[in-house]
């Protein structure tokens, strides 16, 4: 009878293998493969010899640079905001607490061990032929305990320091190793090594369970601590791997790294052992997809250069078409042979300008006729341009896009800048959340297991000429960093990540710009602002319809208008030639006349009250 974990094994072994046909059968539904080499831009079988290669151009990878930019070009900037339920204004930072851990988060993101940006931006790429998947962990290297060695007697001032003796600590309240160096990872998973469940849910959370594979190399995965059970482990090779059967120190062995959602476990199996390495419970699944066009009840997505595989054989195949007819239709003739000799026909061969030759007498009119071809059609040039404007149709990418005037009027170009403008923005939210989901693992993961103190700078510049000038200035612009403070952050408060997305790219940041000053534009307006500037609610309903979400932005517009408000009434009371803040009354004499109602303004708050944005 087979021991209890042979039938562990075993039981997900087969749900390896149906998660493995599935995935095959997605890729072959979807040609992922061949969207990948059309991305790559091998997109023809037979090319052709070097010197008359077939007609190719590869229009999706432009089309691919030419969104990315847009989508992610910065670092991201991570805030702490209050959860859904704890606050109705976005991007708002709760505390001081919160700030703790959003400048934190910020400093993992651009820590270069963490390798965020470069990770995420290749799973960003392989989410337009598959899909994205990051994984997040935490790593550090150890050293012996320096204080379980015997250590030198005390220092005294006394000169009587016979007896003094070094007495070791306590084995019992010492740990043997202590933590050298620490640092938080982010690993792009391939699409292909991803695993799922079978049946697949849409949601990630309701899959049954998820993970991927990997060849790691023998002597590692033997040597790791947390793996057990590898005493009889063999290698079993990797793919395109060359190595020699006898050297078994350079052999990979293929491991597939489970989580299983339901019961909250973790495993490790090795393909062709007999007993799990790791079997471990968890807390938080560190896997986070990217997903552009997601299939009902389906996990994995439809790829988005799926649908340009047509239109770009379309219009390989245009341009081929013209490539022949460019080289097949050229001058030909036919030559009397008894009205001109064969070496006067050679002076036609070198293509020279005022060229004649001489011919035999009593030879007739046509002794050289040129042959007749079919003439060139607009069949060919319309193809083309059909298969080019089909091709921009399913991209999604407007001529603006590719600086080329996509539309025949202003009107024309405005709308369908809006629409492109609105699909963009989409697709950014999506990625923007999908780093905020990566960056708050990487903080949690620093509540639970950092053990060293960081030190992060805050909002300085370490090129800036004034930046050595005062050393208490300095030290206010850093912050340390301890594992106790994040947990007395995180301490009752319900806290999350998003990423603004204007901090992203350009184009975010110049939308975001145009719409910030349309909103000052507006509200500065004479009829405006003083009727926001008696409301706080009127004023936060207006700044929320025009984009202008972040608490701190509104209250400081909000004392802008409040004391724009107060200057001017102080300069009509200055006009009128009364004293600051006395107002003459009604129908009483004044300076500006006797028996004169003097109009006053409307009572105007001096700020926003304590509260207003919460």
């Amino acid at each position: 009878m087979p021991s209890e974990p042979d039938k562990v094994v075993k039981l997900w072994m087969k749900r390896v293998k149906d998660a493995e046909k599935a995935r095959d059968k997605w890729e072959e539904t979807y040609e992922v493969v061949r969207c990948r080499e059309y991305w790559a831009g091998l997109q023809r079988e037979d090319v052709g010899p070097p010197g008359n290669r077939k007609a190719q151009v590869n229009r999706i990878l432009p089309a691919i640079r030419t969104r990315i930019p847009s989508l992610y070009f910065y670092y991201p900037f991570a805030r702490v905001v209050a959860s859904p339920a704890k606050s109705d204004t976005p991007a708002e930072t709760v505390d001081d607490k919160a700030q703790l851990i959003q400048d934190t988060a910020n400093a993992l993101v651009r820590d270069p061990k963490a390798g965020l940006k470069e990770q995420t931006l290749v799973a960003l790429k392989e989410a337009h032929w598959a899909f994205g998947c990051i994984e997040v962990g935490y790593s550090a290297d150890f050293i012996e305990n320096p204080a379980l060695k015997e250590q030198a007697p005390p220092l005294q001032e006394q000169e009587n320091t016979e007896g003094v003796e070094a007495k070791p600590p306590d084995p019992d309240e010492q740990p043997d190793q202590i933590v050298s160096d620490e640092w938080f990872w982010t690993r792009r998973i391939p699409p292909r090594q991803v695993l799922i469940a079978a049946p697949e849910s849409t949601c990630v959370d309701e899959l049954d369970w998820l993970g991927y594979w990997e060849y790691m190399p023998l002597q590692d995965v033997k040597k790791a601590p947390a793996y057990s059970n590898t005493t009889d482990l063999k290698a079993s090779g990797g793919e395109d791997r060359e190595r020699s059967s006898d050297d078994t120190s350079n052999q990979d062995i293929k491991l597939y790294k489970i989580w299983d959602q339901r019961a909250k476990v973790r495993y490790v199996f090795a393909e062709g052992h007999k007993k799990p390495l790791l079997k471990a419970s968890y807390e938080r699944r560190p896997l986070f997809f990217l997903r552009f066009e997601v299939e009902p009840d389906r996990f994995r997505p439809i790829p988005l250069i799926f649908n340009l595989l047509g239109a770009q054989d379309e219009y390989n195949d245009s341009r081929e078409f013209l490539r022949i007819q460019r080289q097949t239709r050229v001058p030909r003739y036919t030559v009397d042979t008894q009205g001109v000799l064969p070496e006067e026909l050679e002076k036609f061969e070198s293509n020279e300008p005022n060229t004649w030759i001489m011919r035999q007498n009593n030879a007739g009119p046509d002794v050289i006729s040129p042959v007749l071809q079919p003439a060139m059609s607009d069949s060919a040039l319309q193809s083309l341009t059909l298969s080019k404007a089909e091709f921009d149709e399913l991209s999604g990418m407007s001529g603006e896009s590719r600086q080329v005037a996509a539309s025949d009027t202003a009107t024309q170009a405005a709308i369908m800048n809006q629409r492109q403008g609105i699909q963009e923005s989409f697709d950014r939210h999506l990625v923007a959340e999908w780093l905020g989901a990566i960056i708050r693992e990487m903080v949690l993961l620093a509540i639970d297991k950092m053990t060293l103190d960081r030190w992060i700078m805050l909002n300085s510049d370490p090129y800036s000429p004034a930046f050595q000038q005062d050393a208490m200035m300095i030290a206010g612009m850093h912050q340390q960093i301890t594992q106790q403070a994040l947990a007395e952050a995180s301490e009752g408060l319900r806290w999350d990540i998003s990423v603004d997305v204007e901090s992203m790219s350009p184009v975010s940041e110049q939308e975001k710009q145009a719409q910030w000053m349309q909103t000052l534009n507006l509200i500065s307006n004479p009829a405006v602002a003083p009727l926001l500037a008696m409301s706080p609610e009127l004023l936060k309903r207006t700044l929320d319809l025009n984009g202008i979400k972040n608490a701190k932005d509104q209250m400081a517009i909000g004392k802008a208008l409040a004391a724009k408000a107060q200057m001017e009434m102080q300069a009509l009371q200055a006009k009128q030639g009364g004293p600051p803040g006395v107002a003459p009354m009604p129908g009483g004499p004044g300076p500006a006349g006797p028996g004169a109602a003097v109009p006053q303004p409307p009572q105007l708050i001096p700020g926003p009250p304590e509260g207003m944005m919460q």
